[in-house]
């Protein structure tokens, strides 16, 4: 083998290794966003819907099973001091409470954490508005492992339950609408309600700072 034939498999080797990680990137990058999609899909086109892991049936954990017999799918709060639960689009995660808005760097730290509630914002069962704001990104590796939370709330749509653990009750929240603002628009967050009502927020589309996207819910139990 000459010189010229191993500086060509070099070149060729260094090609693939860049080619086959630029894959990968992507790959992690939008993959979780894509896999929600998928699931979306496919549990809607096999009548799946999730359903709370304490309430009579315990519904199936293995998704595969779940899609073959189709079986609701399992789904619990990670904690009962404060969490969220959104069957539809089968979301649960944590909630850090009383987060600046202002202080960027403690909503990005809060953030890694879970979904925010934002400091001044009422609390769940309570008159007024619980403000809620998470990430719908897909840099995890600098946003960290809940930079997805928000991914699929805009497939939520009036009528669907937001299920709010807080200090060890549990309190469900419907839909009543959907609305996007343009960039920073921060409006939302100082609107007043007189009844309990509960607002999530979060970028769109996912993985930019375009808009914002709202989901205003009211308390029905």
């Amino acid at each position: 083998m000459n010189t010229q034939d191993i500086k060509f498999i070099t070149v060729r080797v260094i090609s693939n290794i860049l080619i086959l990680g630029a894959i990968a990137v992507i790959a992690l990058t939008y993959g979780p966003w894509a896999w929600g999609n998928l699931v979306l899909i496919a549990t809607k086109a096999r009548g799946v819907t999730w359903q709370l892991s304490n309430s009579g049936d315990s519904g199936e954990k293995s998704l595969i099973r779940a899609l073959i017999d189709q079986k609701p799918l399992a789904i619990a709060p990670i904690n009962e001091e404060f969490s969220i639960v959104v069957p539809r689009i089968g979301l649960s995660v944590p909630v850090v409470k009383n987060v600046s808005i202002a202080d960027k760097k403690q909503y990005l730290d809060a953030l890694r954490s879970g979904v925010a509630h934002a400091r001044g914002s009422a609390v769940p069962g309570r008159s007024g508005n619980v403000y809620l704001f998470a990430h719908s990104g897909v840099d995890f590796w600098e946003l960290g492992p809940y930079a997805g939370s928000f991914n699929l709330l805009n497939r939520l749509t009036p009528g669907d339950e937001i299920m709010t653990f807080y200090e060890n009750k549990r309190y469900i929240y419907k839909v009543v609408q959907t609305e996007i603002v343009k960039g920073w628009d921060t409006i939302p967050y100082y609107r007043d309600f007189v009844r309990p009502m509960m607002t999530l927020q979060t970028c769109d589309p996912p993985g930019t700072t375009l808009n914002r996207l709202l989901v205003l819910a009211e308390l029905v139990e």
